[in-house]
């Protein structure tokens, strides 16, 4: 009787997991040269988006366990829609819901305006995607995305986290309220990343100006290149690796979080730093300050304006590519953060 009951526990187990697996339910082609505009409205669905060789069509696939839950795709004009059915969850009460839009774009295809937002599904897979005007939103979903291309890019998220690999674009903003930001590669005229409570991690940026800001989260840029420089956060470290001197006037400013500039030994500027309680180190010129700083002076003959301000945190200037970190009070190793308790000169 027991191996009955736990034979038959097996088999409503197998019934259950291969029960609701997504399928292909619709497929459709439409010529790349005919599509110049990308609406993309998805209340709870999933999203992946697949680069193609450049002579193929844009291929739109939906993914879903029952016919009912697919979203709609539409084509007029100029403008490819693709939009979740009403859901009322009177008429679909309890019942799983699975389903992916898998869209194929070729490569070299530039949209006037793409758009897509998304309301609790994720963004997992963005190969490529090219447009003057692009914005991409989701309100809890997650965002993950690489090679985007265009005049003006706006990414945001309410709560989920965004990852993206290599931005091109005159204007970028990318910012959050509660998740974290991660863009490795960036080059952009006018770059800003803003979120509340999550951190900002940049790799390799190149800009003309840059606004970087958050509340109680960290910030890290690993290669930074720029005109202009403004990075601010109220408790959070902020750990900025220059490749370049800015050429106006920067600023990096927390108010109980710990500051840690890194620029090239020969690099000229002019540095000013300010804390209430917390230290100043300058590693160009081997001094210390232990609190109370107001600290003005030229590096290497003097240049750009470069202003450093903390109110209890701390503040280190390094010469180079830094040196060796204790961590960050939030727990964020990939921000550098010189070990004032041991010798550092």
């Amino acid at each position: 009787m027991k191996k009955q009951i736990l034979s038959l526990g097996f088999t409503l187990l197998a019934a259950t997991s291969s029960f609701g697996l997504p399928s292909l339910l619709d497929k459709k082609e439409f010529k790349a040269d005919s599509v110049s505009n990308l609406d993309i409205h998805l209340s709870w669905e999933n999203i992946e988006i697949q680069e193609v060789p450049s002579k193929n069509p844009i291929t739109v696939e939906i993914y879903c366990n029952k016919k009912k839950f697919a979203p709609t795709v539409n084509f007029s004009g100029s403008t490819l829609t693709i939009e979740s059915i009403p859901f009322n969850p009177l008429f679909f009460p309890m019942e799983p819901k699975h389903c992916t839009v898998m869209i194929h774009i070729p490569s070299e295809k530039n949209f006037k305006k793409a758009g897509i937002r998304l309301s609790s599904g994720s963004l997992k897979q963005l190969d490529s995607i090219s447009a003057e005007q692009l914005t991409i939103q989701a309100s809890s979903g997650s965002l993950s995305a690489s090679n985007l291309k265009g005049s003006q890019i706006e990414v945001s998220a309410s709560s989920g986290r965004i990852s993206i690999e290599r931005l091109v674009a005159a204007k970028a903003t990318v910012h959050t309220s509660s998740g974290s930001i991660s863009v490795d590669s960036i080059n952009s005229q006018n770059y800003v990343s803003e979120t509340s409570s999550g951190s900002i991690k940049l790799k390799d940026v190149t800009a003309q100006s840059i606004n970087l800001s958050t509340s109680s989260g960290g910030i890290s840029v690993d290669g930074l290149l720029a005109g202009r420089v403004s990075a601010s956060s109220t408790s959070g470290t902020i750990g900025l690796e220059f490749n370049g001197v800015p050429s106006e006037k920067s600023h990096v400013s927390t108010t109980s979080g710990t500051i840690f500039v890194s620029l090239p030994r020969k690099a000229g500027v002019t540095v000013s730093a300010s804390t209430t309680s917390g230290s100043f180190v300058n590693t160009f010129t081997k001094e210390k300050i232990n609190s109370h700083v107001e600290y003005k002076k030229d590096i290497n003959g003097g240049g750009t304006s470069l202003h450093l301000s903390s109110t209890s945190g701390r503040i280190t200037l390094d010469e180079g590519d830094g040196f060796s970190s204790g961590g960050s009070k939030s727990g964020d190793n990939d921000i550098p953060v010189v070990n004032l308790e041991r010798p550092i000169f």
